[in-house]
């Protein structure tokens, strides 16, 4: 069975350090594809995020925001579609830069396969066993 890795959300200053160790662990346990996603605050959850920003990253808090904010053009989330998974700008197109290179290094390719259920007799309600390799196209 395909395995990726799905990097989300990525802070910057708190956890965007470990993105290459963690497609190297990935890579070295069989992952055969690799993807990222930029963190976003949408005001459902800012105030929260915020919150926890506060009460474990206390000094860096306001820096963390700042980071944010600019990785999405001046906001702390970006509805359009393609900006608001990998964000904009410099900050971001050097995250994006980052991950591209250890996934090329790495020879992870870019997740999109979908499940096909129709060659699958294993999700069938009259069968217990496992997918086949074939189940992936």
């Amino acid at each position: 069975m395909p395995v990726a890795l799905y990097a989300s959300p990525i802070i910057p200053l708190v956890n965007d350090h470990e993105l290459e160790a963690l497609m190297e662990a990935a890579a070295g346990r069989g992952a055969s594809s690799a993807s990222h996603t930029l963190v976003r605050l949408p005001r459902e959850v800012r105030d929260l995020f915020v919150e926890w920003l506060n009460k474990w990253y206390p000094d860096q808090a306001v820096e963390i925001m700042r980071v944010i904010n600019a990785m999405h053009e001046g906001k702390y989330y970006d509805s359009r579609f393609g900006a608001r998974l990998s964000g904009t700008g410099d900050l971001a197109n050097a995250l994006s830069d980052r991950f591209h290179s250890k996934r090329a290094e790495l020879g992870l390719g870019s997740p999109g396969k979908t499940l096909n259920t129709s060659l699958s007799s294993a999700l069938s309600p009259n069968h217990r066993g496992a997918c086949s390799d074939s189940a992936w196209d």
